[in-house]
C-alpha cells in the first residue's frame, strides 16, 4: 500500500512540476526581434538603391524612386509611432483615463 502511495505521491510532484511553454512574452519578443531585423534590411536596402542611383551604378524610372521614397518615410513614421508609444505608454494611458 505504501508503495502505491509513494509512487502516487510522486506522479502528483511530477505533473505540478514546471514545464517549459513558449510564453506570450518570449513570442512577443522573439517577433520583435524578427521585425526589427526586418525593418533594418528594408531600410539599408533602400539606402543603397537610393545611394547607387546617386553614384550612377543604378537606373530606375523617376516615378519608381519617387514611390520609393514615399514607401521609406511611411515605414520609418511607422515604426517611429510604434517605438514612441511603447516608450510612453504610461502617459498615453494616463491621459486616456482622465
Amino acid at each position: 500500500m505504501e508503495n502505491k502511495a509513494h509512487t502516487a505521491r510522486e506522479q502528483d510532484i511530477e505533473i505540478l512540476q514546471p514545464s517549459s511553454v513558449a510564453t506570450d512574452a518570449t513570442l512577443r519578443g522573439t517577433a520583435t526581434r524578427i521585425m526589427l531585423a526586418l525593418f533594418a534590411f528594408s531600410v539599408v536596402a533602400t539606402f543603397a538603391i537610393i545611394v547607387g542611383y546617386g553614384l550612377g551604378y543604378l537606373k530606375y524610372p523617376e516615378w519608381f524612386l519617387k514611390w520609393l521614397g514615399l514607401a521609406t518615410i511611411g515605414e520609418i513614421t511607422t515604426f517611429l509611432g510604434y517605438i514612441l508609444k511603447f516608450l510612453f505608454r504610461q502617459t498615453i494611458e494616463n491621459k486616456s483615463d482622465k
